[in-house]
C-alpha cells in the first residue's frame, strides 16, 4: 500500500500553490475529495484574479464550481463562429424548402376567416329549444342538427345574460377585507 498524501495536507499545497502546474498535479492526486478540489479551485481562482504568475495565456479557462458535488464547468473560450465552423451543419434539403407555407404570414391565413371571440350564434336545437353558442362553435352544433339564428357580437357576456334577466350585473367584491 501506498502512502497517499492526506486531504489536508493537499489543501495546504493547494493553498500554497503558485502555478496551474502545481494545482494539476495536487488536483490528480485528490481522487474525488470533494474538500481538495475544492481548495484547488478556489485557489485556482485566486491565482487568475490576481494576475499572478500561474496565470498564463495558455492557461486552462476559468472553472466554475457550480456545487461542491456536482463536477466543475470549464468555461469555453471559443467564440461563436469557432464552435460554429467547429460543427457544420448541411442545409435544409430541397424537398424540405419547396413546403407550403413556408412564411409566417402566409402561415397565418388560411382558408377559414379566423372568428372573433366575442362573436356569439342563436341555435336551435332539434327539439325546439334556443341557446346561445360561441360562432367558433356554429359548425359543429350544424353537423349535429342544430340550426343557426342570428350572430351578435358580445363583448360581454355576463352582462349580456343580465340585462335580459332584467337586472343589473354584479359589482365586484370590494378588496381589502
Amino acid at each position: 500500500m501506498t502512502d497517499s498524501p492526506t486531504a489536508a495536507d493537499l489543501i495546504a499545497q493547494a493553498r500554497a500553490a503558485t502555478t496551474v502546474e502545481e494545482l494539476d498535479a495536487i488536483e490528480a492526486q485528490a481522487a474525488g475529495r470533494v474538500t481538495v478540489e475544492s481548495a484547488v479551485a478556489e485557489r485556482r481562482a485566486e491565482l487568475q484574479s490576481t494576475g499572478g504568475p500561474a496565470m498564463s495565456e495558455s492557461s486552462a479557462p476559468p472553472v466554475v464550481d457550480p456545487s461542491p458535488t456536482a463536477p466543475p464547468i470549464m468555461l469555453n473560450t471559443q467564440t461563436l463562429e469557432e464552435v460554429l465552423a467547429a460543427y457544420p451543419a448541411p442545409a435544409s434539403p430541397d424537398e424540405v424548402l419547396a413546403l407550403e407555407p413556408n412564411d409566417a404570414e402566409s402561415a397565418t391565413e388560411g382558408p377559414h376567416e379566423q372568428v372573433s371571440p366575442t362573436m356569439y350564434v342563436h341555435m336551435t336545437k332539434p327539439d325546439g329549444t334556443e341557446f346561445l353558442a360561441p360562432l367558433s362553435n356554429e359548425e359543429h352544433y350544424q353537423a349535429k342538427g342544430f340550426t343557426s339564428g342570428a350572430a351578435e357580437d358580445i363583448p360581454d357576456l355576463v352582462a349580456y345574460w343580465a340585462e335580459k334577466a332584467g337586472t343589473a350585473p354584479a359589482e365586484p367584491a370590494a378588496s381589502g377585507v
